[in-house]
């Protein structure tokens, strides 16, 4: 299975190479680029990412990295931006404190970062969330301290040696934060709300992964 979901995301991003718009410019490409274009993904059967499945040992993760908020304010901070905004760990290590708004953070290109899809998109945040937010701003450009090498690499590990600790092991331990806030979503608010607030390119992407859906309108994404 997980060679088949490797050999899958190789297809999709080479099929992205040849677009409509790059088969109209360039008129010699072979015409086996049609047919390429048409063939299918391989069959894998995904797990599906599911609260239930997680809860318990989310339970303590939350525990332990709450006591992070005065003890090691830079980690919670990282913690915050992939569990309470569903950011990749490149995404939380080049989030800019001028990316907040009044209810929400949005996740945009910058000279130095480019989201995954190549659209910027909006997450929505309680006012709870957007006032803790700016009461931690400090006068830098980036939320997260230092240099890349330190944003990208030695808080998320930090993070990522908690979770492991309780045992959600892998080789993406932080992205369980991400991957957690999209089951919460999912399950309260819909598929389609999933899809916007990860920044996936299309909702069967989404629905491959996170199983609970139900119809719920909270105000914030609470974190079970």
């Amino acid at each position: 299975t997980r060679a088949a979901v490797s050999a899958n995301s190789f297809l999709r991003m080479t099929k992205s190479l040849f677009s409509e718009h790059v088969i109209q410019i360039y008129k010699n490409l072979p015409k086996d680029i049609k047919g390429f274009r048409s063939s299918k993904s391989l069959p894998a059967r995904i797990q599906q990412y599911s609260v239930s499945d997680k809860r318990d040992a989310m339970r303590r993760i939350v525990e332990k990295c709450e006591k992070l908020k005065n003890k090691k304010p830079d980690d919670y901070l990282c913690y915050f931006l992939m569990m309470h905004c569903g950011m990749r760990r490149k995404e939380a290590a080049f989030a800019r404190w001028s990316w907040i708004g009044d209810n929400f953070i949005t996740v945009r290109e910058e000279e130095d970062f480019s989201t995954k899809s190549g659209r910027a998109r909006n997450i929505p945040l309680s006012d709870a969330q957007v006032s803790f937010l700016r009461s931690r701003q400090k006068n830098r450009d980036h939320i997260l301290p230092g240099a890349k090498t330190n944003r990208y690499r030695t808080i998320p590990d930090r993070i990522a040696k908690i979770i492991r600790k309780e045992g959600i092991t892998g080789s993406k331990s932080a992205h369980e934060l991400r991957k957690y806030y999209g089951a919460n979503v999912a399950t309260q608010l819909g598929l389609f709300e999933a899809q916007k607030y990860l920044g996936h390119s299309s909702p069967n992407i989404t629905s491959q992964y996170y199983a609970d859906l139900i119809e719920a309108k909270p105000v914030e994404v609470k974190i079970l």
